[in-house]
């Protein structure tokens, strides 16, 4: 199933070779997959010039896991098996010290921030992250509404960080993450407030806020129609 996984992540990456689509090798939680996997998923990304995506120290679990397999860590674990391309995407990072968050900058590693989803697993807060430069805001899969995101990481590290409105700042290094992985031009603004419009390559996308590209109502029956296949497959595992 694990190259199958990875032979899935060659097919998009090779088929997708567009200027406004870019893919990374994902394989989710590093717990859940072998060394052997772990180091296929490098060499792919390395060979189709792209980063890797996964889920690091989400939960104690994947610790544990880590050290039952000889290493002093999940993150230790991705690197000695030449997983983390420069500017691979580690997602979570919630049980990391600092001086493993240190040691990603080393590598030229994001961290992504999640905070509903860390709030709706009950996993922690992720206190050492804030000791890195290269952080960006995420969903995790939930309703992909950053506003929210932020004012829910912005009520969370009121709770836990000792300088709550740095925090903040992950919301516009995720456009640096973006650029790394598209040829971004133009000028940054002067100021961004209350965006409305957004052209992307001359055609409007979104209008006073909405979408325009898309219809809501057909996402939303092929969506349905979608799930409910997933979960006849999941039962039959």
């Amino acid at each position: 199933e694990a190259r199958r996984g990875l032979g899935e992540c060659r097919r998009f990456l090779e088929a997708n070779r567009r200027p406004l689509v870019r893919g990374v090798v994902g394989v989710h939680a590093a717990f859940t997959v072998s060394d052997d996997t772990l180091r296929e998923a490098g060499e792919l990304a390395r060979e189709l010039g792209t980063v890797v995506h996964v889920h690091v120290a989400e939960d104690l679990a994947d610790v544990a896991d880590a050290r039952v397999r000889g290493y002093a860590g999940p993150l230790q674990r991705l690197l000695e098996n030449e997983a983390l391309p420069p500017g691979s995407i580690l997602v979570h990072g919630v049980h990391l010290s600092e001086d493993e968050v240190a040691l990603a900058n080393q590598h030229d590693l994001w961290f992504v921030q999640n905070p509903r989803s860390n709030l709706n697993n009950n996993v922690g807060y992720p206190l050492a992250i804030h000791a890195g430069d290269r952080v960006a805001l995420g969903t995790d899969g939930f309703p992909s509404d950053m506003l929210e995101e932020a004012a829910v990481l912005l009520t969370e590290a009121r709770k836990h960080e000792p300088d709550p409105e740095e925090s903040l700042e992950r919301m516009e290094r995720g456009g640096e993450l973006l650029a790394e992985r598209f040829a971004v031009g133009g000028r940054k603004p002067d100021a961004t407030v209350r965006v409305g419009t957004v052209i992307v390559d001359g055609r409007e996308v979104v209008h006073e806020g909405c979408l325009v590209t898309a219809d809501y109502d057909a996402i939303r029956v092929e969506a349905e129609v979608q799930a409910e296949r997933l979960w006849t497959r999941m039962a039959a595992l």
